[in-house]
């Protein structure tokens, strides 16, 4: 018998919005089929494929060129499970790239299953044409951002705007039982460190923040400094540190992220999901970011059109968050950055107040991603069934 549905996620950002999508799909359809590839989210609600998942957490063109072997064979391997499979629909979740050669693929080889894009690429910020290529090839996008809506108006393909994951993810931490488990005074300033999840970012940020940390820990003595690693990359994140010259513990309980964001006075993070799920929790941050210079120089005069990278300052049009890309993004300047959000109460609340108000401009409020996105799904499903019968 046919499964119902697909999921295919392939990075720790993916796996986790996977996770959300499968809870709220099978708390309206308990009796649903679903099968997929994800991570260790996924695979904790059953859905775990009969091999290894390939690593594509990938970051940059020179990165892409080296990985081309691995994500061909890749390619392979998980398009013959996905024809064994033959679901009625697939949900491919970010990670556009590769996403888009599976479902050229798979429209090619077994056009009789609906595909469903769960966040696009970003088309209003870099290569608009990329729309079209999209609604070429998917039956139904569940776009993040309303930014997306009239890049796809006209177009032959279903849009449905869920928002974005992150901000159905509001759980209140519990700041003060995470400084009471740290040994962490309640007044004693905390600065979290959050430098990505992928090999790249971890083995280009780790050592900048390191060093930034070390400058803001001679300026504050009583400073306290956290890192949250990324599950698998304790060992690597780790070491970046130590050849940093920095001894930083690391908080590797995925379910304590909350309580650690809440906790901190300021937070210094890679460019991306994280800094949303840091204003969530009202913590002041700094967003950074470094690719090879390659990549970047394509990006800055070619690709990328806005005047930010982060959501919420494009959200807003205005610089909420600081940005340090590229050569920016050094240990004097992020450690000046970080200074006053951590020495100057009024600093802080001001940029808190910032961040609350562009959260209010992403959507915050109304039912979470995941629950749209689910009943999106489920009246597709609905629909497929009534032509067939």
């Amino acid at each position: 018998m046919k499964p119902d549905l697909f999921i295919l996620a392939l990075e720790a950002s993916g796996d986790r919005v996977g996770a959300e999508l499968i809870d709220s799909l099978y708390g309206m359809r308990p009796d649903l089929a679903i099968t997929g590839i994800g991570g260790a989210e996924m695979a904790a609600r059953g859905i775990a494929p009969p091999f290894a998942p390939v690593d594509l957490a990938i970051v940059g063109y020179l990165e892409a060129l080296k990985a081309l072997p691995r994500v061909r064979r890749a390619l392979r391997l998980y398009l013959d499970h996905v024809l064994a499979l033959r679901p009625k629909a697939a949900v491919l979740i970010d990670s556009w790239g590769f996403t888009i050669r599976i479902a050229k693929e798979l429209r090619r080889r077994a056009p009789e299953i609906r595909l469903i894009k769960y966040i696009g690429p970003q088309v209003w910020a870099t290569r608009a044409g990329r729309a079209h290529k999209l609604a070429a090839v998917f039956d139904h996008l569940l776009a993040v951002s309303a930014l997306e809506t009239p890049f796809y108006a006209g177009l032959p393909m279903d849009f449905t705007l869920v928002g974005h994951p992150v901000l159905g993810r509001s759980r209140p931490g519990d700041d003060a039982g995470f400084r009471t488990r740290q040994g962490i005074s309640p007044d004693a300033p905390l600065l979290v460190v959050l430098p990505g999840s992928r090999l790249a970012e971890i083995d280009r940020l780790a050592p900048v923040f390191a060093r930034a940390a070390s400058l803001l820990t001679a300026q504050i003595p009583d400073l306290r400094v956290l890192a949250l690693a990324a599950r698998g990359m304790e060992d690597r994140l780790g070491a970046r540190f130590s050849e940093a010259g920095a001894d930083i513990p690391l908080v590797t309980d995925e379910g304590a992220k909350a309580d650690l964001l809440r906790a901190g006075n300021a937070g210094l993070a890679c460019s991306g999901t994280v800094v949303a799920e840091s204003m969530l929790q009202d913590l002041p941050v700094v967003a950074a970011y470094r690719v090879d210079w390659p990549t970047y120089q394509l990006a800055r005069h070619v690709l990328y059109k806005e005047k930010y990278i982060t959501l919420a300052n494009i959200a807003v049009d205005a610089p909420v968050i600081t940005e340090r890309i590229q050569h920016e993004c050094r240990p004097e300047i992020l450690a000046a950055d970080l200074f006053p959000l951590l020495t100057r109460p009024e600093m802080a609340d001001r940029q808190r107040q910032a961040q609350r108000e562009a959260l209010a401009m992403m959507g915050l409020e109304g039912p979470p991603a995941h629950e749209r996105a689910a009943k999106a799904i489920l009246s597709d499903l609905g629909k497929m069934q009534e032509r067939a019968q």
